[in-house]
């Protein structure tokens, strides 16, 4: 290591020691690394005071801790990718518009399922097209939507810098549904652990808020139509009139028997637009990187983060012995890798706030999660 007398960036150098008790540097290696003690307790408000500090030069720095000792590298910070606000436009209105093409598919078997209308009739009618917006398609992608745009709000408040919320269309036959979701893309390093488990579950109890409430609205509905017969915890795809099981999460059952939805109804196509909200809800909580639940793994336990997501691949892999998809599920989740990058500040633990929000996803998911979504 270099001599704490031979700083490589000797006025980066003074600033840290206005903060940190700074006892050896290294900047062999290209990436300056300061060696400090401090105060454990004032780490997380030190750290944000030396981030301030090296903004100046272009830089942001990364903490660890080894021990007793506080390792802070500065690195070079690089001007993220400007915001495709054009392309995040077009996606979402070829998200409405494959949603609301899966919607009036649906609409159209759920009314030949419950005797509303007969099989021969026409699928595609301006009226059948604004049922389909109306009662699937706006619902499914308010329901995304709300998602990705907290998690966008929640990155901007912090001064992040991210994409605009990207929706990803999906159109039948390829979906029944429309879509697979959204995504937002933060390009910049991530403070803090706290502020990590915020960005992770804010986005998810958005879509489950929405989800419940499209879920009850739906389910209102469906209870008031009298019906002709038709399958048990249902769905009818109008592109063949056929019904496709539906596994029913607890927040599904608890409604029902709230409203009062007889047991042999199929789903409104409302109340599947909460569904399908509630499914995207808890596949995204899964402590995978790339998903929301990554983020919260990552900042709730720091460096044994990974072991969260091997056992999430373990139990992905046992469940795909009961519904295959989720093999899948599990080969797309170990290519991508198992954990999110760290947080500058490792260090400091998360704050009430952050506890607060994981017990609140913790218990979205229970909500949330049926082991067999769907069965044919």
């Amino acid at each position: 290591m270099n001599s704490i007398q031979e700083p490589p960036r000797p006025t980066l150098a003074r600033r840290l020691r206005r903060t940190f008790d700074v006892y050896d540097i290294d900047g062999d290696s290209g990436i300056d690394a300061y060696f400090a003690s401090a105060d454990a307790e004032m780490m997380g408000h030190m750290f944000e005071a030396v981030r301030e500090e090296v903004a100046v030069d272009g830089c942001f720095p990364l903490m660890r801790r080894n021990g007793d000792e506080y390792a802070i590298y500065i690195m070079q910070d690089h001007a993220p990718a400007p915001p495709r606000r054009a392309l995040a436009a077009v996606l979402a209105i070829l998200t409405l518009m494959s949603a609301t093409v899966a919607g009036t598919l649906l609409v159209h078997g759920y009314g030949v399922a419950t005797g509303i209308l007969d099989a021969s009739a026409t699928i595609w009618t301006g009226r059948a097209i604004a049922q389909g917006a109306l009662l699937f398609g706006l619902p499914l992608f308010f329901i995304v939507a709300s998602k990705e745009m907290a998690h966008y709000f929640v990155a901007r408040r912090h001064g992040l810098a991210t994409s605009p919320p990207y929706l990803i269309p999906l159109p039948p036959p390829l979906s029944f549904i429309g879509t697979i979701g959204g995504l937002v893309n933060v390009r910049t390093p991530v403070p803090s652990r706290a502020i990590m488990i915020r960005l992770g579950a804010v986005g998810p109890l958005a879509g489950f808020a929405a989800a419940s409430f499209v879920l009850a609205a739906g389910l209102a509905i469906g209870a008031s139509i009298s019906l002709t017969g038709a399958n048990a915890g249902s769905v009818a795809d109008g592109s063949a009139a056929a019904t496709i099981a539906v596994g029913t999460p607890w927040l599904l059952d608890g409604l029902a028997v709230l409203l009062g939805v007889a047991p042999d109804a199929p789903l409104h196509p409302l109340a599947l637009a909460g569904w399908v909200g509630l499914f995207l809800t808890a596949l995204h909580l899964l402590p995978l990187a790339g998903l929301s639940g990554g983020l919260i793994a990552r900042g709730l336990l720091a460096r044994r983060a990974p072991v969260a997501a091997g056992v999430a691949l373990v139990a992905l892999v046992g469940l795909g012995f009961v519904w295959w998809p989720w093999w899948g599920v599990a080969l797309a989740a170990g290519a991508a890798g198992l954990v999110q990058p760290q947080p500058l500040n490792e260090v400091t633990p998360p704050d009430r706030t952050a506890w607060w929000l994981v017990a609140a996803v913790l218990v979205v998911f229970a909500l949330a999660f049926t082991p067999v979504p769907l069965t044919l």
